[in-house]
């Protein structure tokens, strides 16, 4: 039997940083309230309570950008290491002066990004520490100004955290803290001087908004607070002089947004939106089609449509489906809902003709008001106090549209396109704009740890069955399939795709292209893209992933040059568990996987020994 040196161990311990596992689900430390802090809260719900909170933290002490940075080294101060800082999304212990601008450094992420509604550094927003966090360089710059929703891809540098093209998911140990710090940016900055940050329903947002509020319940309800947490938030309002009221009252979540957890809300998904707006010239004959896209049936019955300036602001006009007229609120899967300005349905039908079969119809009256020829922009909430503008932000037009005599529509990525004619109306219709082919808006290919990491994204999708993937090797055209992708049939929502090509890639010149296959079998072909993979510089062994982990991981390595390359793994005695490799191989990357399903919970250590030795040590938790 051999035993590990752990000597080497000593000398390499500081080489990368640990994962700490400072989350503590028995916590039973309360918030130090101040008495009467929350006084005039009681019994309050919804916009009142949101209001009353505002109210109350809304003055605090603001600190400059560079204090900020020094406050974060004792508000997240790792409390089994205090030379370091904890970082948000790796959960990494990081030493304190590793503060910079680096790929291994770390530095200040706006939790709510400040291109949502604070760009310049002079905002108190942009400098509030409740919402910044350190956070791995590397890592920061991926999230950028992306929503939080769930799903996506494993972010390579940050195992447990996902992403897509408009959306970021955390790791679930952080899920809650980051929730709570939305709920506080929402309630702190809300309709205060230049700022009016509100939550959304769905991801892709702009402006001051941010999403999903939905998942960012769940995570809230999923993710409870703990002591790290409290004892943040403590030193917080030792520095600034004001409290997280979802850290001390996790309930008034659920008074203010409600609890998705139990009941969903149909209107939840994000290609529920407004497709059409016709501006009929006062006729009564004026209508804002909503379209669903999905496969539920969805009730506006609580819901408003909200008339807004073109640069977002309220311009007095809210019309609700509870109180102004009547006709149908229920939309079927993939299908409309018109809502006229006062017409009857048969007067409504006399100027465009019979509408489709199944399209609802809601006879509206003069609050659904278009304006006297200006292109106005609209958005749709549901919940909140009837013909005021609150409630949660399921669609946005984003930008001014129709105009007296005009019809606007919404594309399939979003945008509008507005016709200076009504005449090519199409209530209860999607344009042809509205419904394409499988259309790809991005094509990519990069590599990941050796390996080729293939992404692409829909706009729209008519009887797609899905993808194969074909790689060619060399300048050969010698294409190979590797893969399949299933597709999401018919869709008028942006999908995301990925698929890695994990194979042992040696260097060389590869192509990959897509092909696409509908339903009945017909296909084609995408642009190829060309990937040039080299030779290592030097021999690299990586973290495993994921890590702690359970009961198994990946660890992946790349050779410099062919070589002899053995890789071990050993207990916390120094005692060998296993040889994955021993073997001779060929410059390239490598990926193992380690099963330890019939070994005890703890610390493992794995050594890859080749033209150089390393060691590297992870976290196995049952």
């Amino acid at each position: 039997m051999r035993v590990l040196l752990f000597v080497l161990l000593i000398g390499l311990s500081n080489t990368f940083f640990a994962q700490s596992n400072f989350k503590n689900r028995s916590a039973n430390k309360i918030s130090d309230i101040p008495p009467g802090y929350y006084s005039g809260t009681e019994n309050l719900t919804g916009e009142e309570l949101k209001s009353a909170l505002h109210a109350i933290i809304r003055n605090h002490i603001r600190r400059s950008y560079s204090q900020v940075r020094e406050d974060l080294k004792t508000t997240d101060e790792d409390p089994n290491n205090s030379s370091n800082v904890l970082l948000l999304y790796t959960g990494w212990s990081s030493p304190k002066s590793n503060f910079g601008g680096g790929v291994d450094n770390w530095n200040r992420e706006h939790v709510w990004p400040k291109s949502h509604g604070f760009p310049n550094e002079g905002d108190t927003a942009y400098t509030d520490i409740h919402h910044l966090r350190p956070t791995d360089v590397t890592v920061n710059s991926a999230r950028g100004n992306l929503d939080f929703d769930n799903g996506g891809i494993e972010v390579p540098e940050a195992p447990g955290n996902y992403f897509d093209g408009d959306s970021w998911e955390p790791r679930d140990a952080v899920k809650g803290d980051v929730a709570r710090m939305v709920f506080y940016m929402s309630t702190r900055y809300e309709q205060t001087g230049n700022y009016d940050l509100e939550l959304t329903n769905f991801a892709g947002t702009t402006g001051p908004f941010l999403g999903v509020d939905s998942t960012l319940i769940e995570w809230h309800n999923g993710d409870p607070v703990d002591t790290f947490e409290i004892n943040r938030h403590e030193k917080i309002y030792a520095i600034q002089g004001n409290r997280n009221p979802f850290v001390d009252h996790p309930e008034f979540v659920a008074k203010i947004w409600g609890d998705t957890s139990s009941t969903p809300d149909p209107t939840a998904d994000s290609t529920f939106y407004i497709s059409e707006v016709s501006d009929a010239l006062a006729t009564g004959n004026e209508f804002l089609e909503i379209f669903n896209n999905s496969d539920q049936v969805v009730d506006l019955t609580g819901a408003k449509l909200i008339r807004l300036n073109g640069n977002g602001t309220f311009d007095g006009y809210v019309f609700d489906f509870a109180s102004d007229g009547s006709g149908d609120t229920q939309i079927q899967p993939y299908g409309f809902l018109i809502t006229a300005r006062g017409s009857s349905k048969a007067a409504f039908e006399g100027e465009w003709g019979v509408l489709p079969t199944g399209v609802a119809y809601f006879q509206g009256n003069d609050n659904l008001y278009f304006g006297s020829g200006t292109a106005r922009r609209w958005a749709m909430k549901t919940g909140g106090t009837a013909n005021t503008n609150d409630g949660t932000l399921i669609d946005d037009t984003q930008t001014a549209v129709a105009g007296s005599g005009k019809r606007s529509y919404q594309n399939v990525v979003g945008g509008w396109i507005t016709e200076n004619s009504i005449a090519n109306s199409t209530p209860g219709e999607l344009d042809a704009g509205q419904a394409l082919p499988v259309e790809l808006t991005s094509f990519s290919v990069q590599t990941v740890n050796g390996y080729a990491l293939i992404t692409w994204q829909t706009a729209s999708e008519q009887n797609n069955l899905g993808f194969e993937i074909q790689r060619s090797v060399g300048m050969k055209n010698n294409w190979g399939n590797i893969g399949f992708v299933p597709g999401k049939g018919t869709s008028n929502a942006a999908n995301y795709y990925s698929f890695t090509d994990d194979k042992n890639l040696l260097s060389g010149n590869y192509s990959y292209r897509l092909k696409q296959i509908d339903l009945d079998g017909s296909y084609t072909f995408s642009d190829v893209l060309q990937l040039n993979i080299t030779e290592p510089d030097e021999t690299v062994l990586y973290q495993n992933s994921p890590n702690p982990f359970n009961p198994s991981t990946n660890i992946e390595f790349k050779v410099q040059s062919a070589q002899n390359v053995i890789l071990d793994v050993y207990d916390i005695k120094g005692e060998r568990i296993i040889t994955l490799v021993n073997k001779y191989l060929q410059p390239g990357s490598y990926k193992f996987n380690f099963d330890a399903g019939n070994l005890s919970s703890g610390i493992y250590f794995y050594r890859l020994q080749s033209d150089k030795t390393i060691i590297k040590k992870m976290n196995f938790l049952k």
